[in-house]
């Protein structure tokens, strides 16, 4: 069996895997952000975050809180073929080397600088290195991640959606603070269900919200995953916290949606046009972050990741929205960037971006 040993650091979290034999191979390094969970470890090794729990089930004698780890703990991280990594916690500060990489291209040789050209801001310098890094970067990035589309609010008389249950209470085998009335990532709760859900699906909880002269907003609240259930019951688990998660909350299916890396909206002429109904926030004033919905959907080829925008006089764009979740006949977009409150209802919108079709 092949094991091998990682370090990663509690600040800026370093993995260094070694074989658990002796050998003569060199240590496998990888770097990752601070905060990093166990929900954040799988999606590195596994390319699957919702396989975190496969990490804690295997580490439930020294991880009993999955979403805490300290210097000194040794993660085993099971690898599919009866082997497994082990990643050791240790202080920021080591310096790590990952020989499993290919080695890198040599540098490009860059051009001779130009006689009798002072090198200033406007030199033309025609290398491409850094316009090659981020190129690199850009083929990796999902436009629209899949947390954001989860997140996103919509209008539940416009929307095709199912509420299976709700929220009951926090699970009676999980330790909490006695005060404790919102939901924390990880935290077990009890949902009371119409029906048996299947052991592994994913859930959203949401709250309903009403709006003067819009109708009922939903929110979204937390992602679960079904641990257990019956006719009538459930155990679920909340992997991702995307608002308050309190009792009460109903669950809904999670959106089937699976970004493609790498593809980016391209620009569009004359694109349709679509007015905004409202906000999902109801405030005075707002800004980039903040929802919108808008009065085409699906039907009309609508499209996660399109961007729509606000323009005066035929050349200032004021303000772009993207749009995160599409059903039928309505959109939701989250503000993007804004010159001014140019975002009223009512207020028409043309698409200025469409997402390309993907496989």
């Amino acid at each position: 069996m092949r094991r091998a040993a990682a370090i990663l650091s509690f600040a800026t979290l370093v993995l260094l895997a070694v074989p658990a034999t002796a050998s003569a191979q060199e240590p496998v390094e990888h770097t990752v952000s601070a905060g990093n969970t166990l929900w954040d470890l799988a999606e590195r090794f596994y390319g699957d975050p919702f396989q975190w729990r496969t990490i804690w089930e295997a580490n439930l004698e020294t991880i009993p809180n999955p979403d805490l780890i300290f210097p000194g703990q040794v993660i085993r991280i099971p690898d599919g073929q009866g082997g497994f990594l082990e990643v050791r916690v240790v202080p920021e500060g080591t310096e790590t080397v990952d020989p499993r990489e290919p080695p890198a291209d040599p540098a490009p040789e860059l051009p001779q600088e130009r006689p009798g050209i002072e090198r200033t801001i406007f030199y033309p310098d025609t290398t491409s290195v850094a316009g090659q890094f981020f190129r690199e970067v850009e083929a990796r990035l999902v436009m629209v991640p899949r947390q954001v589309v989860l997140g996103a609010p919509f209008l539940t008389d416009r929307a095709d959606f199912e509420a299976v249950g709700e929220l009951t209470g926090f699970s009676a085998d999980y330790a909490l603070r006695s005060n404790q009335t919102t939901a924390q990532p990880f935290n077990r709760m009890e949902a009371r269900t119409t029906r048996s859900l299947p052991v592994g699906s994913h859930w959203v909880s949401i709250r309903r919200e009403l709006r003067p002269d819009l109708g009922e907003v939903a929110i979204p609240t937390g992602l679960f995953t079904v641990l257990a259930s019956e006719e009538e019951g459930a155990r679920l688990i909340l992997d991702v916290a995307l608002d308050r998660v309190m009792v009460g909350n109903e669950l809904i299916a999670a959106l089937e949606y699976a970004p493609e890396p790498g593809v980016r909206p391209q620009a569009e002429e004359g694109g349709p046009t679509a007015r905004v109904l409202g906000y999902a926030l109801d405030a005075a004033l707002h800004g980039p972050g903040d929802h919108l919905f808008l009065d085409q959907g699906e039907a009309s080829g609508v499209h996660v990741g399109d961007e729509f925008t606000v323009v005066f006089g035929g050349q200032m764009t004021e303000a772009v929205a993207q749009v995160v979740r599409v059903d039928s006949n309505t959109a939701s977009a989250r503000i993007l960037r804004m010159r001014s409150a140019v975002f009223l209802d009512g207020a028409e919108l043309v698409r200025s971006r469409r997402m390309p079709a993907t496989r």
